[in-house]
């Protein structure tokens, strides 16, 4: 295939903000392209082009900057170098807040999906300051994309058997692998899946008591 052709044939990308998040979504990859694409005028981010299942995925790590702004703009650049592009995918790690009803483990998978007013994703720092020391968000994402949600939904019933497939590659790589069972308070050797509301932002939270609020908030 011309490698001229490499970024007109991909429909999805797989952003990754850090780096090791993108060793892992190369990892991933069924195939991959020995192709490089060349660098159209005004890119300024370098793909790695691979199969998924039937679909063609260009996997692009952020330029080593995290945070909204940044996120905005592999958005654009992605949006320009990528014609066919019908869905974007933000992957990577995230810190489980503890609850209840929801026993979040290392090695877990978690989905954003649209609760109750919520749209999937919150940004929890999004927000004005307001009367008495309170604060007003501003939810301005919007919900998951229509597919994606027949898609998760699918995933659900089938109690997510092929999300445990496929991260079955991983378990071959050491980086990657799963903490053993006397590391973590589980019996359970797979990695469940957990669907609700995911807190995005530019805080990174270290606070017991911040932490603790936004489970009451967003559960």
């Amino acid at each position: 295939m011309p490698s001229d052709t490499l970024l007109e044939d991909c429909t999805i990308v797989w952003l990754c903000p850090l780096e090791v998040e993108l060793r892992a979504a190369i990892a991933m990859l069924d195939d991959i392209s020995e192709d490089v694409p060349p660098r159209i005028r005004g890119q300024n981010v370098v793909y790695t082009i691979g199969d998924i299942g039937p679909h063609k995925v260009a996997v692009v790590g952020y330029y080593q900057e995290q945070g909204l702004a940044v996120s905005g703009s592999m958005a654009a650049e992605v949006v320009r170098d990528l014609p066919n592009l019908q869905l974007g995918l933000l992957v990577g790690i995230a810190g489980g807040i503890p609850s209840p009803g929801s026993d979040m483990q290392l090695g877990d998978v978690a989905v954003a999906v649209p609760e109750g007013d919520r749209p999937g994703v919150v940004g929890y720092d999004l927000g004005k300051a307001v009367e008495d020391d309170g604060y007003e968000l501003k939810h301005w994402q919007n919900s998951t994309h229509p597919l994606l949600r027949s898609v998760i939904n699918l995933l659900r019933a089938r109690n997510g058997l092929r999300f445990r497939r496929h991260l079955h590659v991983l378990d071959t790589l050491s980086e990657f692998r799963k903490p053993e069972l006397g590391a973590i308070h589980t019996t359970d050797t797979h990695p469940k899946v957990h669907y609700g509301t995911i807190l995005s932002g530019n805080t990174v939270v270290k606070s017991k008591a911040k932490r603790e609020q936004l489970r009451s908030l967003y559960g």
